[in-house]
């Protein structure tokens, strides 16, 4: 059994039902209580045996064990009261919906792999330790990432976290998949004119320990009288209630500037530029010859949430179009970032690879719910889930569409990180002023292609999984 297979089995052991919240400073769990969570593991592979396997008899597929992961998780909210009738009712809904046989490999390669899992969390060896020290991160310790021979690639975020809460959650989850060890997040920036966004941001941040990250924002009039995030206020609470040493962008360099500074000290072609937001930062930066030549030098790939593609739309998008919906303005002086999508995208050097995902690609993607159910969080102690907290009251809405959670996490991945393969070979994107864009075929040499959703449930169990190592942070 493979090494992927395994951190995925510890992840859901150790991060989500083991009843354990980590913290970053003295980490807690005895030997005792590692023995008794193999025992827990063991019961949950024979009860699995005798529910689902014996019905199932499909061979070992591992890319689908997060399918079995997400399917299980109600039966596995308690381990001291396994119910075999749940494990049974799980393969229902899997034959019910069509993905039987995916999830069936998946449990046949979770069960497998459940022997080899149980030394690592009791072990016989007392200088090998507990379980806790090789989970999350400390000096010396190596990531997931790096036992599978992978490195972090460093990373840009350039962001609006302005108006839905997928916003704070993509950050949040970027956060996560730098615990993982598949990410090194270098610099955030802020491209909506509301002070505090940056504010929200060094929260977040603050809170996963990472205050090193440089910040930057976008400090003009577009967005900059926006009250602080539709459905929940989650920008000012977040800011007002939770430490941090940024509150608002009067202490950190404009956007524009820490995009320079970081691709500068940058080492070349190892940059990933992720735009989940307005293309405003884009725009300026790459409006100097010199910036251009800096960005072709140092960037690898760039990935924008944005545009339609399939099928295509005859209005722009909300970001392209600088939120316009129905010829109505969502932000303040709409004009300073009108055209930015057309500028930016134009600008982006062509040996540059793009990969863009679109506003259909994230279509019944719902995630967020894993915080009320499977990990949950304390909403006073969690910025991410009390920005979904916000959202879930004023809405009443326990999950969230995630354009920009799948977004950073492919940019770490790939395409089929989050159930998706790359489209529109041989083509590029046009967009106009106004933001409405369509895909032109008859460029060979084009590097620009976009994301098509193939698998619903890769997307939410990645991301859901990311979410749920907040936690980890979590002081009790």
């Amino acid at each position: 059994m493979g090494p992927i297979i395994l951190l995925q089995v510890l992840n859901v052991f150790f991060v989500i039902v083991s009843g354990h919240n980590y913290n970053r400073i003295n980490q807690v769990g005895s030997t005792d209580e590692d023995c008794d969570l193999r025992s827990k593991v063991t019961t949950v592979k024979e009860t699995l045996v005798k529910t689902v396997l014996e019905k199932c008899l499909i061979t070992p597929n591992d890319e689908c064990v997060p399918v079995a992961i997400f399917t299980l998780q109600p039966c596995l909210k308690d381990l001291d009261d396994i119910v075999p009738q749940c494990f049974s009712d799980a393969l229902t809904k899997a034959q019910g919906a069509g993905y039987e046989e995916c999830f069936c490999g998946g449990v046949t390669s979770l069960v497998t792999s459940l022997d080899t899992v149980a030394p690592l969390i009791c072990s016989s060896d007392p200088a090998q330790g507990s379980r806790l020290g090789r989970m999350v991160e400390a000096e010396g310790v190596p990531t997931f990432a790096s036992l599978m021979g992978a490195e972090a690639k460093p990373m840009i975020i350039d962001t609006d976290m302005a108006i839905d809460v997928n916003d704070p959650l993509a950050l949040c989850a970027a956060h996560g998949i730098v615990t993982e060890g598949y990410a090194d997040i270098k610099a955030v920036v802020s491209n909506v004119g509301y002070p505090s966004i940056i504010g929200a941001v060094s929260v977040i941040n603050h809170y996963h320990g990472r205050d090193e990250i440089k910040l930057g924002a976008y400090k003009g009039t577009f967005g900059n009288d926006f009250d602080g995030g539709m459905n929940g206020k989650y920008v000012d609470d977040l800011v007002n209630n939770f430490e941090s040493p940024v509150k608002n962008y009067s202490s950190v360099e404009d956007a524009v500037e820490v995009i320079r500074k970081t691709l500068t000290e940058a080492e070349d072609n190892s940059i990933v530029f992720v735009a989940i937001g307005f293309m405003i930062n884009l725009r300026d930066f790459l409006a100097t010859e010199e910036n251009r030549e800096l960005f072709a030098k140092k960037v690898n790939v760039v990935f924008i949430r944005g545009g339609q593609y399939v099928p295509e739309s005859k209005t722009p998008e909300f970001y392209f179009g600088c939120g316009v919906v129905n010829g109505k303005d969502t932000y303040s002086n709409t004009d300073e970032c009108k055209g930015s999508a057309k500028a930016a995208i134009e600008n982006i050097p062509d040996s540059v690879p793009v990969r863009f995902l679109g506003q259909e690609a994230s279509e019944n993607v719902q995630t967020g719910g894993a915080f009320f159910s499977w990990c949950p969080a304390l909403v006073d102690q969690n910025p991410c889930f009390r920005a979904l907290s916000n959202y879930h009251l004023a809405t009443g809405n326990k999950q969230t569409l995630s354009w920009d959670p799948m977004t950073v996490t492919a940019a770490a991945g790939t395409e089929m990180t989050v159930g998706s393969s790359l489209q529109g070979q041989n083509g590029k994107i046009k967009v106009e002023e106004d933001g409405t864009s369509i895909w032109e075929n008859g460029f060979p040499n084009s590097k620009q292609l976009y994301l098509s959703l193939q698998n619903i449930y890769l997307p939410i169990v990645q991301i859901d999984l990311l979410y749920c190592f907040s936690n980890l942070y979590t002081f009790t």
